[in-house]
């Protein structure tokens, strides 16, 4: 009975956190990337593009699909279905929280100074930034009960969560690379487990090794290339340095910094380990939010940021009361009172992205391509184009992930086939297409024409010379020993149109 009353203390104040870092978080940022949802859409169909989708590139986490995946089906691909994705992760995330300290008056403090850092970081509706977050908090309060005790569990769990974070791909890669040296930082503090080294190493890394070979399994069983998630990385549209800037200029990254700066200092005087441990993790988050952004994946840092923040608030309440003397509620009210200053500073400065009608525009390429042949298909390029048909119905356009002109063309014969690309900008800059063929948007390529423009979007016509497949039904027809096939009739009828209309 005890045990369910500890629960309930700490999951009905976790859920009402939750729900107001949600509600804020709309006002505030909007949604966020909601990408996971248009590949929970593919999956819950059961498509092809909805499998690549899920383990095709680094950028788009296979982790937040996967918990996404119940709302997606129970709910459809609606935003309910992404804030309960959040308010899960974060409810998580706070009940974590709540079991650091054994006072409920205090669980419940730290839940509300993580939320406040949270907040502060516009994430709080986003299901791509909320799931990694929750990941962080679970491994954060691993690595500093490791680094403290060297216990058997929290080892495990350490490792649990680092191969929850290596799904959740590139935006949080140094972060997870972070944690993972906390496995042999901490073994190297216990007499015990310094001579165990390559026993810890195995408990604590191979979750996360597995996890990374499951998805590079995938990913040859699905494309026929091992690495093909990786492939954007090569690019240099996607990656490339613009110069590092390593003091944070925003009201929360440096209140986050600092506190982590603060509690590495104070902790090293006052011999705590745990303040200590997290202090060093939090400024090795910044660091990697420093790369991260000078490698111009600005677009990627949401979920970094706001690992930050919760890792700066975590070190500041283990310097607080990770101590053999217990501070006084005056304190943690100052610290709860400090970070709500920062939370509405930041929030302040936060802007929802201003979004494109994909709708719209989905019905005007639709209605132009039927315009011009009835016969025609659009392919719809990168997980920017799951997004961009979000609610469209029509059969004549479906997503593309893997994108092989010559197959097109070759499977759907006897059609007109287009391509809808998006500008190489941001995350779009990551899709295949892009890499594949770089100077598409720019200048068109050897079988792709422009058509058209749709806001960020340029519609390209496939042409290029006859398949075998057509030069042979050309032939027949030619000698008279067949009946024209359709194909060709549209062809022609295509051609003949479009004479009578250039004259």
């Amino acid at each position: 009975m005890g045990s369910f009353k500890n629960r309930l203390y700490d999951g009905v104040p976790a859920a009402l956190i939750a729900c107001a870092i949600v509600w804020i978080g709309l006002l505030t940022a909007g949604p966020g990337d909601t990408t996971a949802l248009a590949v929970c859409r593919e999956v819950v169909a059961g498509t092809d593009q909805g499998r690549q989708a899920l383990v095709g590139s680094c950028w788009f986490s296979p982790l937040v699909t996967v918990v996404a995946l119940p709302f997606v089906w129970l709910l459809g691909e609606t935003p309910l279905a992404g804030w309960a994705t959040a308010w899960l992760a974060w409810t998580f995330a706070l009940v974590i929280c709540g079991r650091i300290v054994e006072r409920s008056w205090a669980g419940v403090a730290l839940m509300a100074l993580a939320a406040c850092g949270i907040t502060a970081s516009g994430g709080g509706a986003s299901p791509a930034a909320a799931v990694p977050a929750a990941l962080a908090v679970f491994a954060l309060r691993s690595a500093a009960l490791w680094s403290r005790e060297q216990r058997l569990r929290d080892l495990v769990k350490l490792g649990a969560g680092l191969s929850g974070l290596i799904l959740c791909g590139m935006p949080v890669l140094g972060i997870t690379l972070a944690l993972a040296l906390a496995v042999p930082l901490g073994a190297g503090v216990g007499a015990d487990t310094r001579h165990r080294l390559p026993a810890v190493l195995i408990l604590g890394w191979l979750p996360m090794l597995y996890a990374l070979g499951v998805w590079v399994l995938m990913n040859r069983l699905i494309f026929g290339s091992s690495l093909f998630f990786l492939e954007s990385l090569g690019s240099g549209r996607v990656l490339h340095w613009n110069g590092a800037q390593w003091l944070p200029n925003r009201p929360e990254e440096i209140a986050a910094t600092a506190a982590a700066a603060y509690a590495l200092a104070a902790g090293l005087l006052t011999r705590n380990r745990r303040a200590v441990a997290l202090g060093i993790l939090g400024l090795l988050f910044w660091v990697w939010l420093v790369v991260l952004r000078g490698g111009s994946a600005v677009w990627a840092d949401a979920a970094g940021r706001t690992v930050l923040m919760v890792s700066g608030a975590l070190a500041l309440w283990h310097l607080r009361h990770g101590g053999p003397v217990w501070r006084t509620p005056w304190v943690t009210a100052g610290d709860v009172a400090l970070f709500g200053v920062v939370a509405v500073i930041g929030v302040r400065g936060l802007t929802a992205p201003v979004a494109h009608p994909a709708g719209a525009i989905a019905k005007q390429v639709d209605a132009d391509v039927h315009a011009r042949s009835p016969h025609a298909r659009v392919f719809v390029c990168g997980y920017a184009g799951l997004q961009l048909l979000t609610g469209s119905a029509s059969e004549r356009i479906e997503p593309n992930l893997d994108l092989y002109v010559q197959a097109l063309r070759a499977d759907y014969y006897g059609q007109n086939l287009y391509l809808l690309v998006p500008a190489p900008v941001g995350a779009a800059a990551a899709e295949n297409v892009h890499i594949r063929h770089p100077d598409l948007y720019a200048s068109g390529g050897g079988r792709m024409l422009v058509y058209n423009n749709y806001g960020p979007w340029r519609l390209f016509e496939i042409v290029g010379a006859p398949t075998e497949r057509q030069l042979e039904a050309w032939r027949a027809v030619t000698r008279g020993s067949c009946k024209t096939p359709p194909g060709c009739l549209q062809e022609r009828s295509q051609n003949t149109e479009d004479r009578s209309q250039n004259n």
